[in-house]
């Protein structure tokens, strides 16, 4: 099994950016901006985090028909970041450091070894209701 790093970060969003103006100029309002450029974007993270619950609710059936423990690790955290440039430059320091774990610890040879599949994923928290 050979290692695959995909490491997606701001990137995207500086043609984002030029894709809104353009739309603003050419007359288009936030629903359709919403629907034909925003939404369309962030269609990976969607489509990640439904691989991410069938995968896992694929190894806790398995897991609980076998009565094991399965063994996850998760974290969840929030973040408030004083702008876009420190957002961007989180982004890039945290791509660095899990490229140099992943290049330290994987070892697709190992004998008895198992893959495990690592996902971040950073989003705007959704603003609360009458805010």
């Amino acid at each position: 099994m050979s290692s695959h790093v995909i490491l997606l970060t701001d990137a995207h969003e500086a043609p984002a950016y030029e894709l809104i103006e353009a739309a603003h100029i050419d007359g288009a309002g936030s629903f359709t901006i919403a629907v034909r450029i925003v939404i369309p974007l962030q269609r990976y993270v969607i489509a990640l985090a439904a691989r991410v619950v069938r995968e896992v609710a694929d190894l806790v059936r398995r897991s609980t028909e076998q009565a094991k423990q399965l063994a996850t690790l998760s974290i969840d955290t929030e973040i408030r970041f004083r702008s876009p440039v420190e957002r961007a430059a989180f982004s890039n320091e945290l791509t660095g450091a899990v490229a140099k774990l992943v290049a330290r610890y994987h070892d697709a040879s190992a004998p008895g070894g198992r893959a495990h599949r690592l996902v971040v994923v950073a989003h705007p928290l959704p603003g609360k209701a009458g805010k």
